[in-house]
Formats: structure tokens, C-alpha cells, sequence
């Protein structure tokens, strides 16, 4: 029993790091304390040896439950924040439903002098251009100072330099470049920390995520930031080539959110 609760105790101490496979070890670490209870209890009372064996066995297994409880702990907490930051924003309710048409019978018929209907308005007119600052203006986003001092709205040459083996992208390549200045009293992370985002004129929203080609001068290469450390990179988009004329680049802090957005031209 001594012997089977310093195993048990060990396994748990190499399992108890790794979240969910923990649970494996929270089970040995259980076996091992009441195992090792056993043999210190039966030592004592000279029926059992090994008593140095089981108060080790014991002591690796306690352990390994609270290394488990922390980690578990820590790992629910993260992913109700992702869970959280990335969530969709509720859908926008659907518009109503045109009056029903009056019946050809009820229809008096077009007299000859009658003028022709209207047409009706185009469904390829273009949308809105979308409002936000100027490139190289400066903006409050979290704890860090933004600003998107450029954006390549024909950018596929530029992706293709950058990786030759980047693939081709669904619609248009767009690069953007993010200059960005830590204003907080810890250590800055800006490119896990602010999330990127193209807002299109198709009413949609395009991730950063979605563009999973290496671009000339990543984010996550950037050293991480002090107060006052600053750190230039890019970060691209896969687009629609007609959502890109008129939209808008955003950027949000993960977790204080105050986004901002900057304008690309029609």
C-alpha cells in the first residue's frame, strides 16, 4: 500500500498541469492519499512497513489535488473571457413585411395617356462610406495609444512576397499598418491584447483571425511592451473586394474594450 500510494502520488504530480487531463490525475492522487492513510495508519500500529513511502505518497498527492484545483481553476476563467470577447453581437431584428399586393381584379387597367411606372431604385448602388479617423491620427484604445498609419487595399502582392507559400486569398488581400504605444503599468502584449477588425460596406465584420497568412512584419514578433514602449506592425484581412472601398479598420481591447476606428477611402 505504501508503495502503491508514492505511484499514485507521482502520477498525479505529472498529470495535475495539463487542464481537463488533470482529472486523471485528480483520481490517482485520490487513490494514493487514502492508500497512503492506510499504510501510515497500519505502521503505527507495526502491520504494515514503508510508513516514509506512504507520508511521501501522501504528500505528492495533496499536492497534485491543489495544483489541479488552481489550473482548472485558471483555465475556466480564460475561456469564459474568450468565450466572452469573441461572442457575436446579438442579430439585428428582421425587417417588416410589405403590405400584401392588391389583387389584379381590383387593378383598374392603364388608360393609354397614363404615364409609365418609375423604376425602381438600383440594388447596385453603392453603400455608405463608413465614418472614423484619419490615417495617422492617434486613438485611446485600453492601455495602449493606436494608430493605423497606412492601409493596402490591393495587398495579395504584397502577402505573396512576404511568404511564397501564403495561399492565395478567398477575395482580397488587406494590410494594415498599427503603430501602437503602451500607456499601462505592467507589460504590454499589444498584439494579443487588441483585436483587430475590418468593418465592410456589406454590413459585416472580419476578424483579423480570418487572414491566416504571414505577413511582411508580424505582431507576435514584436518584444513585449512596458510603459511607454512602442512597437510598429501589420496585421491582415481576407475581403470581399467589393466590402473594402468605404469601410473602416477598428481596434478593441480584448478585455476594457473602447474601440476606435480609422476610414478607408472610397
Amino acid at each position: 500500500m505504501a508503495l502503491t500510494a508514492l505511484v499514485c502520488g507521482v502520477v498525479a504530480l505529472l498529470l495535475c498541469w495539463v487542464p481537463l487531463v488533470n482529472l486523471l490525475g485528480v483520481l490517482a492522487a485520490l487513490g494514493g492519499v487514502v492508500m497512503g492513510v492506510l499504510a501510515l495508519v497500519l505502521g503505527r500500529r507495526g502491520l504494515h512497513g514503508g510508513r516514509r513511502r506512504a507520508a511521501v505518497g501522501v504528500a505528492a498527492s495533496a499536492l497534485a489535488l491543489v495544483v489541479a484545483l488552481v489550473v482548472d481553476v485558471v483555465y475556466v476563467v480564460q475561456l469564459g473571457d474568450r468565450l466572452v470577447s469573441t461572442s457575436a453581437p446579438p442579430a439585428r431584428p428582421a425587417p417588416s413585411a410589405s403590405a400584401p399586393a392588391p389583387s389584379p381584379s381590383a387593378t383598374p387597367a392603364p388608360s393609354a395617356s397614363a404615364a409609365p411606372p418609375a423604376a425602381p431604385p438600383s440594388s447596385s448602388a453603392p453603400a455608405a462610406a463608413l465614418e472614423g479617423l484619419a490615417y495617422g491620427q492617434s486613438a485611446t484604445v485600453g492601455d495602449y495609444t493606436v494608430t493605423i498609419t497606412a492601409v493596402n487595399t490591393s495587398a495579395d502582392a504584397a502577402i505573396a512576397e512576404a511568404n511564397p507559400y501564403n495561399k492565395p486569398p478567398t477575395g482580397r488581400y488587406v494590410l494594415a499598418d498599427v503603430s501602437v504605444v503602451y500607456n499601462g503599468a505592467g507589460e504590454g502584449i499589444p498584439w494579443a491584447e487588441l483585436q483587430m477588425a475590418f468593418l465592410g460596406t456589406d454590413a459585416r465584420n472580419y476578424s483579423w483571425t480570418g487572414c491566416t497568412a504571414t505577413v511582411p512584419r508580424p505582431g507576435f514578433q514584436q518584444p513585449n511592451l512596458r510603459a511607454g514602449g512602442a512597437a510598429d506592425y501589420q496585421v491582415c484581412f481576407d475581403l470581399p473586394a467589393e466590402a473594402i472601398a468605404g469601410g473602416a479598420v477598428e481596434a478593441e481591447n480584448y478585455t476594457k474594450g473602447q474601440p476606435a476606428t480609422w476610414a478607408v477611402p472610397a
